[in-house]
């Protein structure tokens, strides 16, 4: 799955908030979940090794814009800002026993338990029905 609109996130606490540089090519959703990928660009999240969470894209940019959906051409040079924290993510069938555990980021809005090539995780730290609680600003790393 993947965002086609925007969407709302409940977040814990103060919010560290970054500014990325957005990869080419790509339209970016308000409430997105990003990676940084190795090119040190806020992107969507594919199956690749050591792709560290950019963040939970705001609908912010340094370009003056504040929209939903965001497209980005080619020679891309546009910043998207991202918060950094306690943040409650959806996950089906989100368990108390699944505190703890390590999720991977699969899609912008979509979390699994299976690694495939990822090699970066993040741990849920609480539950709610429907929900889990990660801190986005950790992350770890596993080999």
């Amino acid at each position: 799955m993947a965002l086609t609109d925007k969407r709302e996130l409940t977040f814990r606490r103060d919010q560290d908030e970054i500014d990325l540089l957005l990869a080419d090519s790509d339209i970016y959703y308000a409430g997105a979940l990003l990676i940084v990928d190795a090119d040190g660009k806020a992107a969507v999240p594919s199956d690749t090794a050591d792709l560290i969470p950019a963040g939970i894209l705001t609908g912010v940019y340094d370009d003056g814009d504040r929209v939903d959906a965001k497209t980005i051409g080619a020679s891309n040079t546009v910043k998207g800002v991202f918060k950094r924290g306690l943040v409650w993510l959806p996950f089906t069938g989100a368990a108390q026993s699944d505190v703890g555990e390590i999720f991977y980021i699969s899609a912008d809005d979509t979390l699994t338990q299976t690694a495939g090539s990822k090699t970066v995780g993040i741990r849920a730290i609480g539950f709610k029905t429907g929900y889990l609680l990660f801190d986005l600003r950790f992350y770890d790393r596993i080999a």
